[in-house]
């Protein structure tokens, strides 16, 4: 029988009361007088836990007969990852219509042998949980599904797909060119200055070939992409040696037999043929600047004027190192310790706060908006960055202490930031690895580019072998190269590219056009 609310209410009044609680505790510490929280309680049974085993996370890497690579991780609970890694992207767009790579990504399950479009692709496959996506970078490609562990054979049949039939026809390449105008207006739109600057200062280090090219397609450009190119694209760079298959949460051999169906047994035929070598260039740093000046820099349309301050943004770039170098480590702790942000940060302390930019330049500057410090790396070079922002009358001043902060490092650093740099990056590294689909990512991207799989462990191990020593050699290897540069929005106050190199030899400090310098 239902006790009666009033009942209830009474009840509750009474368990929650300060004096039923002291009188509880005064009775439990009466039964267990003088019994330390270190050791148990007699009379009560020890807890039992499950017993940890090393091989919950090993890797299984299978390389099928026509050179694809799979690798898998064993993973907990009902929902798995599957995907596939393309050594494609922007940087092989050479010969061929800019922003090719970008609409190749968009037509990504959006039609293909067995699915008729996009939404054909939901109806078939919603039963299973799944969420699909395919994204191009600068170096690859990157497809990817999740749903119930049950759906992985319909989920990775539905990948090869998208990958070896997709719909390349006149029709559905005209749609996607739609779509594809609409997210570049969009992106324009919304003004992001961190996608603008990441563009822009690429193309300033590198130039107009290879890591250099951008990886959103230009509206002016995009057009002239038509399905044939598309499928010279598609034919040349999606092969068997530039592919590999990852899974997470899928059992290793069960996966290998259902890449072996859909990868080898049911294949176009151009996809065994033996196809042309892509015409790519390796990177070339050139230190040059790009240079966008605006009346107005665009604000962001969900900002008003009011809420809003007019801002111009930069870029500054060094030579940094590919992912394969012996100082990779050592400049992704520097980018960590550099650190930095926004002027205002929602969400409490704890995002960076103590690195050096946030203590230097954010404390002490009140007039810059953001400084922020970032690291590009890929297979042949890399890239240092800071990115800044400020109101326009101050731009001199932002690329004067910037190019100073940049400078100081020189000076060495301190005990306390070295190991709090090593802590963060090492809890950044483990926390990301918790998400299914980074780990798949990072499964596949290893894979790809590297010789051999590095686990959790060695990168946590390599880390820690960085030293103040390490860390100041990576500094004389950044600054040994010239700088780049990337800036939008009104720069009338901005200094020249060459007037930041000859700063950049007077320890950032700008020879002023004004009476006064800045540190003076």
């Amino acid at each position: 029988m239902a006790w009666p609310k009033i009942q209830l209410n009474a009840l509750y009044r009474k368990i929650t009361s300060n004096r039923f609680i002291h009188r509880s505790c005064n009775y439990y510490s009466t039964l267990y007088p003088e019994i330390p929280l270190s050791q148990p309680l007699p009379d009560v049974s020890l807890p039992k836990y499950a017993s940890a085993s090393v091989n919950n996370s090993k890797n299984e890497v299978t390389q099928l007969a026509n050179g694809i690579k799979i690798i898998t991780r064993p993973c907990y609970g009902q929902v798995s990852y599957i995907g596939v890694i393309v050594d494609a992207g922007s940087r092989y767009e050479m010969p061929y219509p800019k922003g090719i790579s970008h609409l190749l990504g968009k037509i990504a399950f959006e039609g293909s042998r067995k699915f008729r479009n996009r939404e054909d692709f939901i109806d078939k496959m919603d039963k299973f949980g799944v969420t699909a996506q395919g994204e191009m970078h600068r170096d690859c490609g990157i497809y990817s599904i999740s749903g119930f562990r049950h759906g992985v054979p319909n989920m990775l049949e539905a990948i090869a797909d998208t990958i070896l039939h997709p719909n390349l026809s006149d029709k559905n390449v005209e749609q996607q060119k739609t779509a594809l105008k609409s997210e570049l207006e969009y992106i324009a739109m919304m003004a992001d200055s961190e996608t603008v600057l990441t563009e822009m200062i690429h193309r300033a280090a590198f130039g107009n070939s290879s890591i250099g090219f951008s990886k959103l397609a230009e509206i002016p450009d995009y057009t002239e992409i038509d399905a044939s190119s598309l499928r010279h694209y598609h034919e040349t760079l999606y092969t068997p040696n530039r592919l590999v298959l990852g899974g997470v949460g899928v059992d290793h051999q069960e996966f290998v037999q259902l890449a072996k169906q859909n990868f080898v047994d049911d294949v176009p035929d151009w996809f065994n043929k033996p196809s042309s070598k892509p015409v790519t260039d390796t990177a070339k740093y050139l230190a040059s600047s790009v240079i966008l000046d605006l009346p107005k820099a665009p604000a962001t349309p969900t900002m008003t004027e009011a809420m809003m301050p007019e801002l111009s943004h930069a870029a500054f770039g060094w030579q940094g190192v590919p992912y394969s170098d012996p100082d990779f480590f050592s400049l992704a702790v520097l980018s960590i310790l550099m650190g930095g942000g926004g002027s205002f940060s929602a969400g409490g302390p704890g995002k960076g706060m103590y690195s050096r930019i946030y203590r230097t330049v954010l404390c002490n500057y009140h007039w810059m908006f953001s400084c922020l410090c970032l690291q590009h790396s890929y297979d042949d070079d890399g890239m240092f960055t800071i990115y800044a922002s400020a109101n326009p009358e101050q731009m001199e001043q932002l690329a004067e202490v910037v190019l100073t902060s940049v400078c100081n490092m020189k000076n060495g650093f301190e005990k306390d930031e070295v190991s709090r740099a090593k802590r963060q990056l090492q809890s950044i590294l483990l926390m990301n690895l918790e998400s299914k689909q980074i780990l798949l990512e990072d499964l596949c991207r290893q894979t790809l580019s590297l010789p051999a799989y590095t686990s959790t462990e060695e990168l946590c191990h390599n880390i820690d072998q960085v030293t103040e020593k390490s860390l100041l050699r990576i500094v004389d290897r950044i600054l040994s190269s010239k700088v780049s540069v990337g800036a939008y929005g009104n720069l009338k106050h901005f200094p020249s590219h060459e007037q930041m190199q000859e700063a950049m030899k007077n320890n950032g400090r700008m020879k002023s056009q004004t009476r006064y310098s800045f540190y003076k």
